[in-house]
């Protein structure tokens, strides 16, 4: 059996034709009724199931043309719809000689079992249609222009319904479009602007009419042209690229932004007419980003500090009892010597070159922040000033020095030697940075008043007044990586026996001893930017002034000399009885204390070291203290970062001392305490 199957939808004749076939029958299809009534009278079809509204000629048209036919006529014809599905439109159709009127849709099951009704009745002659057809065209014309114009209303209705939500729609993503915080960005084909939303304005400060002048490439920054560039050339050229990515633009005024883009393409009739671009403004993030990225470096930085502070007092600890022992015997020596001989002028170079090892353990205490600093009250500007003076004796004529000091409100609480120390150091390098081709060489000093938003780039700071110390030059600058490790002890940018590497971390040390910070800005080829940070004297600290000095004489008191180091033990026993005082050394902590406990009352004073086995020098004093609470106590130690001049005071030590100490300098504190 052959069925014909008219529809205008290709997806509705698809599916009637592989469901027909499926139960063996031969399936034609027709676009329209036209190309219907055309196959149908080339081929012998026994069924024609049509849809009703399809152009050119519908299925109204097509039943009265077949039935009109003397030889189609014959052909069962069934009405499948979704459109015409009013009683009246069955009754129409019937009319027309039509043996069937089903509505879509309809269960395929149901489907089949009408197709077979109609075919079985066909086959035996029973197949009648339930009218018959209109004779009169007039009857005819009238039922079809009826349907025709109540369909075309509802189709107008339903076209007025679309448009009204489709203007509703308009209106509402136009709404959206212009409150967006986004900025969104049309680009045509050729990379001009095509339409921009308020946010774009806002965000980039340009006007409508200099927007219709732009081309991408002014938007984005120049170190982003190429990729945006080559995205925008794949992306017109229908590659599949990711739809997200970061760019920078710059707005009128040049400002840098940063944009999180969302872009994706036009299409028109299938072909990209353009590219729509949703600009997201994430300077705020990158700005925390980066200011996140410093503190961390920072952090991680003050950590390395910390981790090489506390290798720098191990060491420490154990050369400050050798040069105790050098610097002791040497001293006794060359006192024993004959005065201006050469001997003692030989032991003169020992002592010098003694006291220069001592001073350099005193710089990797200070880099690592883990020594004491005597800090009196110094007027910066005197200092900075004698220090420029000697620079400008030594450095060349081809550097030119430039200075705006400002001589009130410069004191802070310090040892002046170190902030010479800092004042020679920051310009000794802005100098070594120029030597080659010259520059200049500025410093400046001033009181500033530290805000909160100094204090979050530099957490070592708090709010509240500042001197600050400004050295720059106009050398060759530094790059990224040697800014990063600039404060490193023992690195160094100058070539071998140029520098120890030590400066600059000393300079940090006692920078944030003192309660300050340093910060440094540079840039190749322009020159580098220190910043240094001291916070200023209160007035009751000033006035303090400074102590005048005392004369160290010797004494006959009875003094306990504990040091488990056998040479220093006995250096201190030679060195204080050459004082005039009675001397009982000993190299145990336990034995000192059962010498004490059986005679408590012959001691006038206990000196004793801090680091050794068993019983450590607090532990000792405490012990001492428990028996005779009045006996006064010095302890002295290599380094020991956990005693402090606090701790030991709330101890009731007397005097804390660092090794090595010098027999003066030992002796007047020992006057001190017994006087």
């Amino acid at each position: 059996m052959k069925i014909l199957v008219v529809d205008d939808l290709s997806e509705n004749r698809y599916m009637l034709q592989v469901l027909l076939q499926g139960y063996g029958y031969e399936v034609q299809t027709a676009t329209d009724g036209v190309d219907a009534l055309k196959k149908a009278c080339r081929d012998d079809f026994d069924m024609i199931i049509s849809d009703i509204l399809m152009p050119r000629m519908d299925g109204f048209q097509l039943c009265r043309e077949v039935k009109k036919d003397k030889k189609l006529k014959k052909i069962a014809f069934l009405f499948y719809t979704a459109t015409y599905t009013e009683p009246s439109d069955k009754e129409f159709a019937l009319s027309l000689g039509a043996e069937r009127f089903v509505v879509k849709p309809t269960e395929p099951d149901e489907f089949i079992n009408i197709v077979l009704d109609v075919v079985n009745k066909r086959r035996i002659g029973a197949l009648k249609a339930p009218k018959e057809p209109i004779e009169e065209e007039e009857v005819y014309l009238k039922e079809y222009n009826q349907r025709l114009i109540r369909k075309l209303e509802e189709k107008m209705l339903d076209l007025e319904q679309a448009n009204k939500g489709l203007r509703e729609s308009e209106a509402k993503y136009r709404d959206l479009i212009n409150n967006a915080s986004d900025a969104v960005v049309v680009f045509e084909k050729t990379g001009t602007i095509h339409f921009v939303n308020p946010s774009f304005y806002e965000m980039t400060g340009y006007t409508a009419d200099e927007v219709k002048k732009l081309h991408f490439s002014d938007l984005i920054h120049p170190r982003d042209l190429k990729m945006c560039s080559e995205n925008f050339r794949k992306r017109m050229a229908g590659e599949d690229i990711p739809r997200n990515y970061e760019l920078r633009i710059r707005s009128k005024s040049g400002k840098t932004i940063y944009i999180d883009n969302n872009a994706s393409t036009i299409k028109k009739e299938g072909r990209i007419t353009g590219i729509l671009s949703i600009m997201r403004n994430i300077t705020a993030r990158k700005r925390a980003e980066e200011e996140k990225e410093k503190l961390k470096t920072q952090l991680l930085h003050m950590q390395k500090q910390e981790a090489l502070g506390t290798l720098a007092g191990g060491i420490a600890h154990d050369f400050n009892n050798i040069l105790t022992a050098i610097l002791g015997y040497a001293t006794l020596v060359r006192d024993s010597l004959p005065e201006n001989g050469r001997a003692q002028r030989d032991l003169g170079q020992v002592l010098k070159a003694g006291e220069r090892a001592k001073n350099l353990v005193q710089q990797i205490l200070t880099f690592s922040r883990q020594a004491e600093q005597e800090c009196h009250p110094v007027q910066v500007h005197l200092i900075v000033k004698e220090a420029l003076k000697l620079l400008r004796a030594s450095i060349p004529k081809t550097i030119e020095i430039r200075q705006r000091i400002c001589t009130e409100d410069t004191t802070i609480l310090a040892d002046p030697t170190k902030i010479h120390q800092v004042m020679m150091n920051l310009c000794t390098n802005a100098y070594q940075a120029m030597r080659d081709h010259g520059g200049v060489l500025e410093v400046r000093l001033e009181p500033v008043a530290v805000n909160a938003d100094l204090v979050r780039m530099n957490p070592e700071l708090k709010t509240g007044p500042y001197l600050r110390l400004t050295v720059s030059d106009t050398g060759h600058g530094m790059d990224d990586a040697t800014l990063r490790r600039i404060f490193e002890p023992y690195f160094s940018t100058k070539k071998k026996q140029g520098g120890t590497g030590l400066g600059l971390a000393v300079v940090h040390g006692i920078v944030s001893g003192l309660g300050g910070t340093i910060s440094v800005e540079s840039k190749l080829e322009t020159g580098t930017t220190f910043h240094v940070y001291f916070p200023l004297a209160d007035q009751a600290e000033t006035s303090k002034g400074f102590p005048d000095p005392e004369p160290v004489p010797g004494g006959t008191e009875s003094i306990l000399y504990v040091d488990d180091e056998q040479p220093i033990a006995h250096l201190g026993q030679r060195m204080l009885e050459s004082l005039g005082y009675d001397v009982t050394s000993c190299t145990s902590s336990v034995e000192a204390l059962d010498i004490f406990s059986r005679r408590p009352d012959k001691f006038d004073l206990v000196i004793t070291d801090q680091t050794m086995p068993t019983m450590t020098g607090v532990d000792l004093a405490m012990e001492l203290m428990r028996i005779r609470p009045e006996i006064p106590v010095i302890l002295y130690t290599g380094f020991d970062e956990m005693v402090t001049p606090e701790l030991a005071r709330q101890i009731g030590i007397q005097k804390l001392m660092m090794k090595p100490v010098a027999k003066n300098e030992l002796a007047s504190v020992i006057r001190k305490i017994l006087d």
